[in-house]
């Protein structure tokens, strides 16, 4: 072995990632991968070299041995590899013989490539420790007959096929005593970065807790090749797409209707300037006076009414007054009365298009909790009208692909704060919540949780006692 050669377990089989295209021009052989390319000579040697790589059936030695009748030229085979994994477009495989059947474990890259800096190349990585185990973050799924690993600190997944996968997966539980295939298992998914060694600082990693990381890794850019954004992939046909797109609108509920008030003229909140807004934006929990009808639909009205309805291909989209993702507005607000003269306590749903209260469900135990969870958060007394706003997710996800909730979060945020600074504008009594009760919620509307449910709370009072001290 050569001084620089690295080293690598001998049992692997290197292959080519999935979308790397060879063209043989006649005098040269060009790889080619998206925009990034690599040209070799179009010799007896280069050519035997990619047969086998391309088979996925030979090993670091065997790629090598293409230059086995010139061996100073192999240092050329080792730099050829070296740059193929630095581009991210080699993968890794083991191939177990075992009793049950044969059974296949490949580590393959999903990140978009060099650029990300995200995945060096295993044989880069020092050998296990012993005693190392599987990562806390790496998670497996079942998908297209095969079993998948990942993890938010990878730039590989790991797809294993064939009867040997449950024992194998098993020892790792301890369930069964380790073996020398599960060792060449575990040393894979170290050196694809799956186990509990890696670079990154551990109380950095401590501060992360599992979902938050794989979601946001997920609904980046940079560590997958997932398609990502407004890509339609239930549209099918645009004339006639293969699940039909939410309606703008909520198909609202059969109870009955309060008229809201519209601001006509001048109002309180022509008094204050943004900037001035802004900075007298503040969380308060103490109220002075009931909040009116009157000035909960002046509110309502600047904070979500629906200007217009319009239709886009096959998709109607509307403007309200906070931005949303492709004009598709998928939140919805439904107001939880407590305390408002004029209006029975109840749940209620604000038709945004026609400036109305829709009665939605009686006081009860249900929504009682629903305040007492408000009043825990704020370690307040109950509010005295809980806005509650839900996602009517398949609105959102018909358009947006990997990033469809990540969108739905910013939007909640957009109107948290429009929220903020027109009650601020108003003298009202505004205070985000950070958490609820999604299941508990969906069961007072009647709804499925995967088909509409709440993603934020937000109370609101009459006049603000104070705003010093506030957040």
């Amino acid at each position: 072995m050569l001084e620089d050669q690295k080293p690598v377990p001998t049992d692997y089989l290197i292959g080519l990632r999935p979308g790397v295209s060879i063209e043989n021009t006649g005098h040269q052989v060009v790889l080619c991968r998206g925009a990034e390319g690599l040209t070799l000579r179009n010799d007896e040697a280069s050519l035997r070299f990619l047969e086998k790589l391309s088979s996925s059936s030979c090993t670091r030695s065997e790629l090598l041995g293409s230059w086995e009748q010139n061996p100073p030229a192999s240092l050329k085979g080792q730099v050829l590899l070296d740059r193929l994994g630095d581009l991210e477009w080699l993968i890794f495989s083991l191939d177990f013989d075992a009793p049950e059947g044969r059974s296949v474990v490949t580590a393959v890259p999903v990140s978009p490539g060099e650029s990300s800096g995200m995945a060096p190349q295993p044989w880069d990585r020092p050998a296990l420790r012993a005693g190392g185990r599987l990562s806390p973050f790496t998670y497996s799924r079942w998908l297209s007959g095969s079993t998948v690993l990942r993890s938010p600190l990878s730039a590989y997944e790991v797809r294993a096929t064939g009867p040997a996968l449950p024992r194998l997966l098993a020892s790792f539980t301890g369930l069964r005593p380790p073996s020398a295939e599960t060792s060449a298992l575990l040393d894979l998914l170290h050196r694809a970065r799956m186990t509990d060694e890696h670079e990154e600082d551990e109380t950095v990693l401590e501060q992360w807790e599992f979902h938050d990381l794989l979601f946001h890794c997920h609904t980046r850019d940079g560590r997958h090749e997932r398609p990502s954004g407004g890509t339609f992939r239930f549209a099918g046909n645009l004339d006639e797409p293969s699940i039909p797109p939410v309606p703008a609108l909520h198909q609202s509920y059969f109870g009955d209707v309060i008229p809201l008030c519209a601001p006509e003229g001048s109002t309180s909140t022509d008094d204050m300037g943004l900037f001035q807004a802004l900075q007298q934006r503040r969380s308060v929990r103490q109220h002075d006076a009931p909040i009116t009808l009157e000035s909960l639909g002046v509110f309502l009205h600047h904070c979500a009414s629906s200007h217009f309805t319009d239709d886009i291909d096959v998709v109607q989209v509307s403007r309200r007054p906070y931005p949303g993702g492709g004009g598709l507005h998928e939140l919805e607000l439904y107001i939880l009365v407590n305390s408002c003269p004029g209006l029975e306590p109840g749940l209620y749903h604000y038709r945004v298009g026609e400036h109305v209260l829709c009665r939605v469900a009686d006081s009860g135990a249900d929504t009682e909790a629903l305040m007492d969870d408000a009043a825990f958060s704020m370690a307040h007394p109950r509010p005295q009208v809980l806005i509650v706003v839900t996602s009517r997710f398949q609105r959102i996800a018909w358009k947006y692909e990997t990033i469809a909730y990540a969108l739905t979060l910013k939007h909640v945020g957009c109107l948290l704060q429009t929220m903020y600074l027109v009650a601020t504008a108003m003298s009202l009594a505004p205070c985000a919540i950070g958490g609820g009760n999604s299941e508990l919620f969906s069961r007072v509307i009647g709804s499925s949780p995967l088909v509409e449910s709440s993603v934020g709370e937000f109370a609101l009072g009459g006049s603000a006692r104070t705003m010093d001290g506030g957040r």
